[in-house]
């Protein structure tokens, strides 16, 4: 079962608790989506994490550029969002939280020995990713803006085949091939503050990996 929170002032954390105060029989999973646009999976309810699980997103690129090259473009983007005052090039390759503890790394990319699902679906091999991981600590739509301002500036300084998912559940945020992007049609993903980020034409998909 997949619950929709986005227009509901309910939380993951009190939908958790109703089921476990009022199971309901035969439910094998529920999976939430909050007002972040993030896929919380609330039950079965797992006692050493919460009701969250962690939220991860991923940037990968198809690119000649080097995971050096692209860390520092990172770290000049998140300066100039200020998302971070500066953590170099080697503090984003080793991995670093930068403003409301968003967690950073990037890497080249390492396909599976079965296959690039991304090739396998899309057409294109990524070659460098930028790994996310939100801090449920603090809030998650802040951590979610400051992810897709560096998603969409890079965008605009890398004109290579790019893909943003949502790693828990493999939906795609946003792709960019041949030039072309398209954004997931999802109000709750790209609000209108995060469409105004966007600083070029786009069409609207629904994919999943």
């Amino acid at each position: 079962m997949v619950l929709d929170l986005a227009d509901s002032s309910a939380s993951p954390e009190e939908v958790a608790n109703q089921l476990k105060q009022w199971p309901v029989q035969g439910l094998q999973e529920v999976l939430v989506i909050d007002k972040s646009g993030n896929v919380v999976p609330i039950f079965p309810w797992i006692p050493h994490m919460g009701t969250k699980m962690a939220l991860d997103y991923m940037i990968a690129i198809a690119t000649d550029r080097s995971v050096s090259e692209i860390a520092t473009l990172v770290d000049s983007i998140s300066v100039s969002g200020t998302i971070s005052d500066g953590v170099s090039t080697k503090s984003l390759i080793d991995g670093v939280a930068v403003r409301r503890g968003l967690y950073i790394r990037v890497s080249a990319t390492r396909s599976p020995a079965w296959g690039d699902p991304i090739e396998e679906e899309f057409g294109f091999r990524p070659t460098v990713s930028i790994f996310f991981r939100l801090n449920k600590a603090e809030s998650l739509d802040g951590q979610v803006a400051d992810m897709l301002f560096i998603a969409t500036r890079l965008f605009a300084a890398v004109p290579d085949d790019t893909i943003i998912y949502f790693l828990e559940s493999g939906d795609v945020w946003a792709i960019r091939r041949s030039g072309r992007l398209e954004i997931n049609s999802a109000s709750f993903m790209w609000t209108p503050e995060r469409i105004s980020m966007i600083h070029q034409p786009y069409d609207e998909m629904s994919y999943t990996l």
